[in-house]
């Protein structure tokens, strides 16, 4: 099953085959360079599509960027100023009503056309534009800013969503060097693991084991096994450490596991209890 990309909300001037194609551009760029995908919407004239292809899209969306092109100058009282598109001023105040009002992560990148006026509720917010001269300064300085930006609009996602107990471990199969566990996946993010070590009372039962090239685990996967061989027989190691027992004894592990989730490292830890057979060399979870 596919997994289903969370969007960056892109908006930018429709005025000129120019301007949408910088916007698309952009859009794709996000979608190649970051795990999320680029959503950049055409003009929409009736009610119904603004209000579901654009204000929807600012509100599913982890990211906002925003690029402000001249419109012209106004005369009045005040000195004559050059202002930008007055639909993307509107879309940044519907961004700026989430993140303020609404407590929305929504990270911004603004880049602003060189000349245009500081105005409106961009006077009150604190979004640091990046002035522009062409279409290629855009371009450019996001291939820059998105990979390090990337992660902090994946922390704000993750941020907005709790993981607890929605990805959990637990031990299927333990006999003699070979270890299963079986990894769920109940959020909605795409996961992958990363690194695996079991613990017990007394210190590390296997030592860490890491995943290279693991394939991605989709969301709402609730049975995924994953095997290893542990460089010592885990049960043999909690016999040793409880050798007043017997051959068999009850025992408490904690799986702690690390995967990656849009790219930003996760650590969980899963405590369990154990049945040890230090006659077969076996471990058997008890319960859930």
């Amino acid at each position: 099953m596919a997994t289903k990309r969370q969007i960056v909300f892109v908006s930018c001037g429709q005025s000129s085959d120019g301007e949408k194609s910088l916007g698309q551009r952009v859009a794709d760029l996000v979608t190649e360079m970051t795990p999320f995908k680029g959503y950049f919407a055409q003009n929409q004239n009736e009610l119904a599509g603004v209000a579901e292809h654009i204000l929807g899209a600012i509100n599913r969306s982890v990211g906002f960027i925003a690029v402000m092109h001249h419109r012209g100058a106004v005369t009045g009282p005040h000195p004559d100023r050059i202002r930008a598109s007055v639909w993307i001023e509107q879309e940044i105040a519907i961004a700026a009503f989430l993140r303020l009002i609404h407590r929305k992560h929504l990270p911004v990148l603004l880049y602003v056309q060189s000349g245009i006026a500081l105005e409106g509720l961009r006077e009150e917010l604190m979004l640091h534009p990046v002035p522009f001269g062409g279409d290629d300064d855009v371009l450019s300085d996001l291939r820059s800013a998105l990979p390090t930006w990337r992660l902090d609009v994946a922390e704000a996602s993750l941020a907005d969503t709790s993981l607890e107990g929605r990805i959990r471990a637990s031990l299927i199969h333990c006999e003699r060097i070979n270890v299963t566990i079986n990894l769920a996946n109940d959020s909605d993010f795409e996961i992958i693991p990363k690194r695996i070590e079991i613990r017990g009372d007394s210190g590390l039962i296997t030592e860490p084991y890491e995943w290279v090239g693991a394939l991605p685990i989709g969301p709402r996967r609730p049975t995924n096994p994953l095997a290893w061989l542990a460089q010592t027989p885990p049960a043999a190691t909690l016999a040793e450490w409880n050798s007043n027992v017997g051959l068999f004894s009850d025992a408490d592990i904690e799986i702690v596991f690390e995967c990656e989730i849009l790219g930003v490292p996760r650590r969980f830890r899963e405590k369990k209890k154990v049945k040890v057979s230090a006659h077969d060399q076996r471990l058997r979870q008890v319960g859930p």
